[in-house]
């Protein structure tokens, strides 16, 4: 399991005549093992479009956005990728020191 940082790259748009104002935005990330997990963002979050996800499974998953109004209702359409979760790199090892044997002849 590892985490996974999502950054969103956001433009400026006009919101549709059949819209309200501009909410938020949703990212959905889904992880190999079918389990998603989601996160609202709206730019005031420090860095901003940005999104920390933990426990991701090792292999394919895919990351899905989402625009909405203050109502609820979707603005734009979603985007999504794919990514590969490759899972941890192997362990450092190193030979240290457990002890000491000391032979005086």
């Amino acid at each position: 399991m590892s985490n996974a940082t999502v950054t969103l790259v956001v433009t400026t748009t006009p919101v549709p005549a059949n819209n309200a104002a501009y909410g938020n935005t949703v990212i959905t990330l889904t992880d190999a093992n079918s389990v998603f997990q989601t996160a609202n963002v709206n730019g005031t979050e420090s860095p901003a479009w940005v999104s920390v996800f933990s426990n991701v499974a090792t292999g394919n998953g895919t990351v899905m956005a989402q625009a909405f109004d203050v109502n609820g209702l979707t603005l734009g359409s979603p985007v999504s990728t794919a990514f590969n979760e490759a899972g941890s790199p192997p362990t450092l090892t190193f030979p240290a020191p457990t002890g000491i044997t000391v032979t005086v002849s």
